[in-house]
């Protein structure tokens, strides 16, 4: 009881026939027609009367760029593979370095004036895993298969968390660091590593461009929440701006243009 473009329609929301390839065969011409069977998903549209032979050289066509889109997700599918192995594999050294530059941190033993040299190396090292997590990520959405893992946050214990990270970094570079947060204790559910990872990136970033304040802020505002990192370095020119923010709204970022921008600028 089906039309061709209801059946087309219904083999298109099929499992595993998105790419299905269809062939309409129709006596009807106008572009009403054609526009329709278009738009419910059809590869190709020929016009009766068909000939064999054109009929065979489009079902041909189709098959072997149905063909050649498998084997590309496949190769897409073993790259991505070997590359969660290799991001795996890095896991191991960091968190031995990790741990390393942790006991040196904590040892009465160390020189003074190494300490500031350690805390760097575990701000590296936070951000080198931060980076492995982001391409991990990045991969997992490439192929569909990326999904947030929510938990329940309060939203002034995640940016006191961050301030704490930073604030010796900070004080270094002679900089304040300050958070300004709903006093509620109210939790959400949101990916908290993930925000955690935006936040660190965003922050590391002002440490480079900030004159004297940097402040994470968060606020609940019309349907849902605001969270940003805000310091009072200079202003992007235009064309940094549209390149950081192709959207182009104000005030997104400040400081000079960095040469990596990573996930929180992105």
């Amino acid at each position: 009881d089906l039309d061709g473009f209801a059946a087309c329609r219904a083999i298109r929301g099929l499992p595993g026939n998105r790419r299905t390839p269809i062939v309409f065969l129709t006596g009807l011409t106008d572009d009403d027609t054609f526009e329709e069977a278009t738009e419910a998903g059809a590869d190709e549209v020929l016009a009766k009367p068909i000939r064999r032979s054109a009929l065979l050289l489009r079902v041909r066509s189709l098959l072997r760029v149905s063909r050649l889109r498998q084997e590309r997700d496949r190769s897409r599918r073993e790259r991505a593979e070997l590359t969660e192995l290799l991001l795996r594999d890095l896991e191991g050294p960091v968190a031995i370095m990790a741990a390393r530059a942790r006991l040196l941190d904590g040892s009465e033993a160390l020189a003074p004036s190494l300490r500031p040299v350690v805390r760097d190396l575990l701000a590296a090292e936070r951000r080198f895993t931060g980076i492995v997590q982001n391409l991990m990520d990045l991969q997992r959405g490439a192929e569909g298969r990326f999904a947030p893992r929510p938990g329940d946050v309060v939203l002034s214990a995640l940016l006191a968390a961050t301030a704490a990270t930073w604030a010796p970094r900070a004080a270094e570079a002679g900089l304040q660091l300050t958070v300004s947060a709903p006093s509620s204790t109210r939790s959400l559910r949101l990916d908290d590593a993930l925000i955690q990872r935006a936040l660190d990136n965003l922050v590391e970033h002002a440490l480079g461009s900030a004159h004297r304040h940097i402040e994470l802020r968060a606020e609940f505002i019309a349907g849902g929440v605001e969270v940003a990192v805000r310091d009072d370095g200079e202003p992007l020119s235009a064309d940094d701006q549209a390149t950081v923010d192709p959207s182009g709204r104000p005030d997104t970022v400040t400081g000079s243009l960095p040469r990596g921008r990573g996930l929180g600028l992105v």
